[in-house]
């Protein structure tokens, strides 16, 4: 009776660690999907004006495959006197266990709440590394007639449960 408790045991402790690794591995790839990021840094418009402290918010929403941007306060030439939230929504994405590449094209963003189709977004390609430090982000895309560039660094991240 008492080998037969502690082979069992033996066996059952073996099956707990083994299941143990391979939750610990799927949470690994999970968090690499964020529920929510922030990101701070300098936004380019047209190779002639720029703006530091530039927030961005990445979302990844619940039940969706697409992912989301939204730029914080920002205005497209030095001549506008206005900040505007730009929100770029249906962004595909594909993850590894330290990047994430987003990709988009022909989609009309959100200005201020309201569809722009005059800044149809062309070739978003964004990349977020996170083997940097601080966690970066760097993305380029063609908005209307605009060239438009970000490179930001995390400020924060809520990672999927």
């Amino acid at each position: 009776m008492g080998k037969k408790f502690l082979k069992y045991t033996l066996i059952a402790a073996v099956a707990v660690i083994a299941l143990a690794a391979c939750v610990k591995n799927h949470t690994t790839v999970v968090n690499q999907i964020v529920a929510d990021s922030v990101y701070e840094g300098t936004f380019y418009v047209d190779k002639s004006f720029s703006k530091d402290s530039t927030v961005i918010f990445l979302e990844f929403p619940d039940n969706s495959d697409k992912a989301n941007i939204s730029l914080i306060a920002v205005r497209l030439s030095s001549s506008e006197t206005e900040f505007y939230t730009i929100g770029i929504e249906g962004l595909s994405y594909s993850a590894t266990s330290s990047k994430i590449t987003l990709t988009g094209d022909n989609i009309v963003p959100t200005v201020s709440g309201e569809a722009k189709s005059d800044l149809t977004i062309k070739n978003f390609q964004a990349t977020v590394d996170s083997n940097a430090d601080p966690e970066r982000i760097v993305f380029t895309m063609t908005m209307g007639t605009h060239e438009v560039s970000y490179t930001g660094a995390l400020i924060y991240k809520k990672y999927i449960e």
